[in-house]
Formats: C-alpha cells, sequence, structure tokens
C-alpha cells in the first residue's frame, strides 16, 4: 500500500477498504507521523484484503436525511442527520403511514401495542392498524384497541380467538364475575370470561338473576338451586313474592317467599284444585281430614275430595257433605250399605 491513506485527512472519516473476500479487524495500523493525525489514535479499521491495495473514502453523510429511507441493501431504516438512529424505538410517520421502528430498523415482524407521545397504538406487521378491533396482550395485561387504538373508555364484553372476555375501563378484568349486556343479551361472566356450562343464581343490582348456559334465561319459570336452599324462579329473576305449587323432577312443591316452604302442612290452591301439603310437597297418599281456616276439609288422593260420605279418621267417623265435615247435621243417613246415626257431624 502505497503513502498514508489518512494524510491531509482533516476530520475523523468511516473508512473502507474495497474488496469483500476477507476481514480483518486491527489489521491496518497507523503511522500518526507525530501529532498530525492525532484524530485517529483511537481509530479502528477493517482490512478487507485482496489482489488490489486501493482505499475508498466514503462522503460525508447527507445531514438533511431525516426519517425513514432504504439504504444500499434495500433495509428500511430511521434517519437523523444522515445516520442511522439506533437509539430510537418506536412509531415514525412515512408519507401518512405510521411505521414501527426498533433501534432504528423497521421491524417488519411486529405484531402488538406501541406507546407514542402518551396514546397506545396497536401494530400489525410493523405498521399501525387502524381497522383493528379487540385485544391485545402488552407485559402481561391485555388490553382493548378499537380503531388501533386502546380504547380507555370501553367496558364490556369482546371475542378474541373463539373466547369472550369482559374489559373494564379498556383492560381485561379477569377479577370480574357477575352479569354482562352485549347485544341485547345478558351474559354471565366468571373470572373475566363468559362461562357457558354455568346454570344458576345470580346476583346483580339487588336483584337475583336465573342464568342457563351463559345466559339469563327469562323464558325459565322454576325451581333453582343456590347456596343450599331451593328458590323459585319466574321468567327468569327470583320471586319472592309466590306463594302457591310449583312443578319440578315430577314432583309438586310449595313454594313461600320465594323458596321451597319444607315445614309447611296444609292445604294450598292451584289451579282450582285444593292440594293437601306436607314436608313441602303434595302428600298423594294421604286420606283423612285436614284443618284449613277453621273447616275440616276431606282429603283424598293428595286433593280436598267434594264428595259427601262417612269416612273415618283417628278412630272416630266423620259426616262428610261437599268435602267437609258438617257439623250441623244429625240424622240418620244410608251409606255404603250401612246405616249411620249422626249427631253434631260425628257417628254415633
Amino acid at each position: 500500500m502505497d503513502g498514508n491513506p489518512f494524510n491531509s485527512c482533516t476530520s475523523l472519516k468511516n473508512v473502507y477498504y474495497s474488496g469483500s473476500e476477507n476481514d480483518y479487524k486491527n489489521y491496518v495500523t497507523i503511522d500518526l507521523d507525530g501529532d498530525y493525525n492525532k484524530e485517529y489514535k483511537n481509530a479502528t479499521l477493517t482490512y478487507n484484503y485482496t489482489a488490489y491495495d486501493t482505499w475508498a473514502v466514503p462522503k460525508e453523510p447527507d445531514k438533511s436525511l431525516n426519517g425513514l429511507a432504504q439504504d444500499e441493501n434495500g433495509v428500511w431504516k430511521n434517519y437523523k442527520d444522515g445516520k442511522v438512529d439506533t437509539e430510537y424505538t418506536g412509531l415514525v410517520d412515512y408519507n401518512g403511514t405510521w411505521i414501527y421502528v426498533e433501534a432504528g430498523e423497521v421491524n417488519w415482524g411486529y405484531t402488538g401495542l406501541v406507546d407514542y407521545n402518551g396514546m397506545w397504538f396497536y401494530v400489525s406487521g410493523g405498521v399501525i392498524d387502524w381497522n383493528y378491533e379487540g385485544i391485545a396482550d402488552y407485559a402481561g395485561n391485555w388490553f382493548y384497541v378499537t380503531g388501533g387504538m386502546i380504547n380507555w373508555d370501553y367496558t364490556g364484553l369482546t371475542c378474541y380467538s373463539g373466547a369472550w372476555f369482559y374489559v373494564s375501563g379498556g383492560v381485561l378484568d379477569w377479577s370480574y364475575t357477575g352479569l354482562a349486556y352485549y347485544n341485547g343479551i345478558w351474559f354471565y361472566v366468571s373470572g373475566g370470561m363468559i362461562d357457558w356450562n354455568y346454570a344458576g343464581l345470580v346476583y346483580y343490582n339487588d336483584v337475583w338473576f336465573y342464568v342457563s348456559g351463559g345466559m339469563i334465561g327469562w323464558d325459565y319459570t322454576g325451581l333453582a338451586y343456590f347456596a343450599d336452599t331451593w328458590f323459585y324462579i319466574s321468567n327468569g329473576m327470583l320471586d319472592w313474592n309466590y306463594l302457591g305449587l310449583t312443578y319440578y323432577n315430577d314432583m309438586w312443591f310449595v313454594i313461600s317467599g320465594g323458596t321451597i316452604n319444607w315445614s309447611y302442612m296444609g292445604l294450598v290452591y292451584y289451579n282450582d284444585i285444593w292440594f293437601y301439603v306436607s314436608g313441602g310437597t303434595i302428600n298423594w297418599d294421604y286420606e283423612g281430614l285436614i284443618y284449613y281456616r277453621d273447616t275440616w276439609f276431606y282429603v283424598s288422593g293428595g286433593c280436598v275430595d267434594w264428595t259427601t260420605a262417612v269416612i273415618e279418621y283417628n278412630g272416630n267417623k266423620f259426616y262428610i257433605q261437599d268435602g267437609m265435615v258438617d257439623w250441623n247435621f244429625s240424622g240418620t243417613i244410608d251409606y255404603k250399605g250401612y246405616t249411620y246415626h249422626i249427631v253434631g257431624g260425628m257417628v254415633v
């Protein structure tokens, strides 16, 4: 190599040796010639060895180059004052398109959230996706995105990868369990997700609702078991005021104050029939007298039998007229081939 390629240099330059077969770091040493080239005392050079000993000194960078541009290899990079800005990671505007740059180079493979000027944007394939609506993961949290930006005002449900999640204030709320309204339907959420398998009661806004298959069952009327208690549901809500019978699993139960009244024994009126209830259910096997509202009624097969007859109860025989003991009757009657003498409603 003839001469010193650094002579006559007045500022620090990047120096390359033309050729590409072999690279040797620190292969070339610099003869400082006193203090003539003191600016290059700490320079690190790469010597590209070829058969030619020719040095090429590139031009000074174009300091007017700022923003995104392709380098000589077609790679998109972010420039500042003519140099690749390796310290910057974030969004860069290029002809109206916002592109994600990482350490000075466009990262076309990035998909996720990016903070820019205090606002969070959703990037897909290295570019802000203004059409995206859904959730996105960032630093262990899932955020709700609409129109390419986190929507901090949204509270409700959103679908992602076939599952429905509950969002509160723009963030997926894993702690939420309760009801959520979406597209005219109330859904049951457990642990931040719709629980399609849940069937039971849910308390919401001072009302108990019946949920089946993850949704309020507005068409359901019947019993629901919750916290060791059977409750009466009418049109999807717990009816605390209902008093009467309900049919469930081939049995009839008596309801009082919204729950099964297991202690009740007496008559219950339902669909124009008086039924005899004991232990909270209709007793279809009972036959005998029942005292109800100052009257003794004759029950047969679980219902008041409005017949006229002579029946035995607790060792005594009574005269029944139209289903009730007739305490005012005294006289003689013939019944099923027998003659009975009645005094004050009782056989004597």
